[in-house]
């Protein structure tokens, strides 16, 4: 992977949102710590596309890429401006899905009352192979249930992540996850939050969220999230504790 250039970005044509993603590629953070690379076909002076080696991200209005290189990727992540631009959604193969996600913003930043953990429950940092494999084994049932297909999970031993992921147990048993893959001073994004079956409808999923919330803001400023417009019960929790959409985004898996 070549070695990333910043020069003549003009952030002013970056939503919010995009500014996160690309601050956090400038300091090479997150999904960015091992790998990252500027489509430079993509780079015009209004857009930009990046990637981490499996995710397409473009920024801005990105000039058009063709389809083998689209492709070459299993997701693409932007703003339905930012998509648009890249290629036309009619041409995909019929093997892509897509999918619309709303992006979100703290309006205000809300007293959170301390998270306060019942016996037996913890958040813990993950910091091992253990905790790694298990972390890829509930992100892989949060794709399954978001895209509705069988989870895959991959073979080899995960690295430990640099996105600032926590595992939710009770005693000695993963119910549950967090994490963030994009953080700046100004910004950090939720990417997933994720309960098990069993342990749903049981506040689980609020206590996760209100606990990662106050992790992520002794480090950022505000925080920011993705859901699903049609996932009323998500949608409902974080409009509750203050999350305001702001972005219209969409991402297509493959």
């Amino acid at each position: 992977f070549m070695a990333l250039t910043f020069n003549n970005i003009d952030l002013s044509i970056l939503s919010r949102g995009e500014r996160l993603i690309f601050g956090s590629a400038q300091k090479k953070n997150g999904v960015f710590h091992h790998k990252i690379k500027e489509i430079s076909e993509a780079r015009n002076n209004k857009g930009i596309a990046l990637t981490n080696g499996t995710t397409l991200y473009p920024l801005g209005s990105p000039s058009s890429l063709s389809l083998d290189t689209i492709t070459a990727y299993n997701e693409v992540l932007g703003t339905e401006r930012a998509v648009n631009s890249l290629f036309s959604l009619t041409n995909l193969p019929t093997d892509v899905q897509i999918f619309e996600k709303d992006f979100a913003v703290l309006s205000s930043i809300p007293q959170l009352s301390c998270a306060v953990l019942p016996a037996g429950m913890k958040v813990q940092t993950v910091a091992s192979t253990k905790d790694a494999r298990a972390l890829l084994e509930l992100k892989a049932q949060f794709i399954a249930e978001e895209t509705k297909s069988i989870p895959k999970i991959p073979n080899e031993v995960p690295d430990i992540p640099h996105t600032q992921s926590v595992l939710l147990k009770r005693f000695d048993e993963v119910i549950g996850m967090a994490n963030s893959n994009f953080f700046t001073e100004d910004l950090a994004m939720v990417n997933m939050l994720y309960i098990t079956p069993p342990y749903r409808g049981k506040g689980n999923g609020t206590l996760l969220l209100q606990w990662y919330l106050q992790h992520l803001l002794r480090r950022s400023v505000s925080v920011c999230l993705f859901y699903s417009p049609t996932n009323t019960p998500a949608k409902r929790l974080y409009e509750s504790i203050g999350f305001k959409k702001c972005e219209e985004w969409m991402m297509l898996l493959q």
